[in-house]
């Protein structure tokens, strides 16, 4: 059975599926709200069943379509980056071999705060320090486990606001796209990060600052309106969708 990975959004046209009546796809949940719309409308236009669309983000995806090749098995996946190499030795090891990539479009990723928040502007390096589980000393000649607890402790002209920050999981794509991003491409330009041996370091804290808010990324638009000390990561179709509860940080 020929299989789909789609990259960032959805061609439902392209797999043949000969036992079961209706498509599966699975995958982000950044291209789930587009996935959705179209298998909706390829439902409502056409002579077939529309397709079961699952968010389960791009990890989960990848590791559902290159678990088989049989009916139990998604047909598509969706996702918000490249399949990594170890999924795809997965697929061919699973029997998964005729795999056609679709590469749809493009997204962006968003920091988004509650709209009733004053503006509020970050480089990548201090949103590297924010979030990152070592961070340079101030002599900035080793790595130490990350000290810093409010805005202010990383740039004094920052208010004393608690640093806390909603994001994806590891599963998701969203979350290894922003590693590489920001963290990679901080890490990679700093002399203390070399020296250590961590060129590229992507390592995210686990001390409670950031959090992990599951692969729903409407749950975070909603803590964001409930907890407005806080910050999320999320992709921009979702901050376009509630400029009426948020907005974006300058980057």
């Amino acid at each position: 059975m020929k299989k789909i990975w789609l990259f960032l959004c959805l061609a439902l046209l392209c797999t043949s599926v000969s036992a079961r009546e209706q498509v599966k796809i699975v995958g982000s949940s950044t291209v789930y709200p587009f996935a959705s719309y179209v298998a909706e409308e390829f439902g409502s236009v056409s002579r077939y069943p529309a397709p079961i669309v699952e968010s389960t983000g791009t990890g989960g995806g990848m590791k559902l379509f290159c678990s088989g090749n049989d009916l139990s098995s998604p047909d598509i996946t969706n996702a918000s980056r490249r399949m990594k190499v170890k999924e795809f030795n997965d697929c061919t090891r699973n029997g998964v071999t005729d795999i056609t990539e679709v590469m749809f479009g493009y997204d962006g990723i968003v920091i988004s705060q509650a709209i009733e928040n004053k503006d509020f502007k970050l480089t990548k390096r201090e949103l590297l320090l924010a979030v990152a589980k070592l961070v340079p000393n101030e002599k900035e000649d080793a790595l130490i486990d990350n000290p810093y607890t409010h805005w202010d402790h990383i740039n004094p002209d920052f208010p004393h606001r608690e640093i806390k920050i909603y994001g994806p999981p590891v599963s998701s794509g969203t979350r290894d796209a922003f590693e590489e991003i920001v963290m990679e491409y901080q890490t990679e330009g700093m002399k203390v990060y070399r020296d250590a041996g961590l060129k590229g370091y992507r390592i995210v804290r686990t001390d409670g600052v950031y959090i992990p808010s599951g692969e729903n990324d409407n749950l975070i638009v909603q803590k964001l309106s409930k907890d407005t000390e806080a910050l999320g990561i999320f992709g921009y179709s979702f901050l376009v969708e509630n400029t009426d509860t948020i907005k974006g940080i300058s980057i």
